[in-house]
């Protein structure tokens, strides 16, 4: 099992490093759009790539919740503590410039939601 976590591991970092770069391509260059639209193949090569982190994830959601009842960890809590580490993650990722930019009313929405969670944590805390 341990080669596994490895493999875990290093695959998580891959993800995040892909992540990062498809971030960064989507600053829109001279052409109008970003780079990876360049590639005919783009469509496909995203969407199978879409369909199998989907995939992915629906095993994992299984994985977390069954050890979480294996080791006495509250399914809820879990899964709650884990939308928080990615919420993070996400902001973090969005706080970089970038060439995206929000309309007024996208960045009135995102405030709107910033501030739901950071109400409901206070009340978890």
């Amino acid at each position: 099992m341990r080669s596994e976590l490895s493999r875990i591991q290093k695959f998580s970092r891959e993800m995040k490093q892909i992540q990062l770069d498809l971030f960064e391509t989507a600053v829109v260059g001279k052409s109008g759009k970003a780079p990876v639209f360049d590639d005919p193949k783009a469509m496909e090569v995203l969407s199978e790539f879409k369909a199998t982190v989907d995939d992915f994830r629906r095993i994992l959601f299984f994985y977390v919740r069954n050890l979480s009842v294996q080791v006495g960890i509250d399914e809820n809590t879990s899964l709650q503590a884990y939308r928080l580490q990615r919420a993070t993650e996400l902001l973090e990722v969005l706080s970089r410039p970038s060439g995206l930019s929000l309309t007024r009313s996208e960045q009135e929405k995102l405030m709107m939601s910033l501030d739901r969670v950071l109400s409901l944590r206070g009340k978890v805390s």
